[in-house]
């Protein structure tokens, strides 16, 4: 948990600098919209609350080998900086939005402490929790897959082969049940709850 938490999130933060410019072109934000803004190494999200602000997860801080955030309001201009940035509505194709108020309120309302975790609780689940109710970021299943991948290399590797298969196929499912790479050992259960 501390590796994953840790140095997987320190490491992206530290390697999310400097950013791409944003183009100059002015994009029209509405009430509600999801906002992506270019980190060089990943995308931050956040919402749009229709008055030049967005709310997002931000202050990630590494206490205890457990990854501690906030969802705060900020100016526009504070987080976006000189950032390259775009509308996130991508998935209004695919899941029905819901109504602009009830999104910026469910952002409001989560203006609190954040148990973030890079792979399955990070500010692309959030921004789309709050305008789909659905618990979802690409992000973070590249980076789960990138180590499920990486975990099967290792299990096939010479000084892993005195594992027994089962012991192979219960490792697995452990990262799978989110139980090592989740939202917290003893948070696994209730991830529903543990989303936002």
């Amino acid at each position: 948990m501390q590796f994953f938490c840790s140095t997987l999130t320190k490491g992206l933060l530290q390697n999310s600098s400097p950013c791409l410019l944003k183009d100059k072109k002015a994009i029209q934000f509405n009430k509600g919209d999801l906002i992506k803004i270019n980190r060089n190494f990943f995308w931050h999200w956040g919402v749009y609350n229709g008055s030049g602000c967005i709310i997002h997860v931000n202050n990630v801080n590494m206490e205890d080998g457990m990854c501690n955030a906030e969802v705060v309001c900020e100016p526009f201009n504070d987080v976006v900086g000189d950032c390259y940035y775009e509308k996130g509505n991508k998935k209004d194709a695919k899941w029905t939005p819901l109504d602009p108020e009830e999104i910026v309120k469910r952002a409001y309302e989560s203006c609190k402490p954040f148990k973030y975790n890079v792979i399955f609780n990070n500010c692309e689940h959030f921004a789309r929790w709050c305008r789909y109710d659905v618990d979802y970021s690409n992000q973070g299943n590249f980076l789960k897959t990138v180590l499920q991948d990486k975990l099967v290399t290792t299990l096939a590797r010479d000084d892993i082969a005195e594992l027994t298969n089962e012991q192979k196929e219960k490792l697995k499912d452990v990262i799978n049940s989110k139980m090592l790479l989740g939202r917290g050992i003893q948070d696994a259960s209730s991830s529903q709850e543990q989303s936002i």
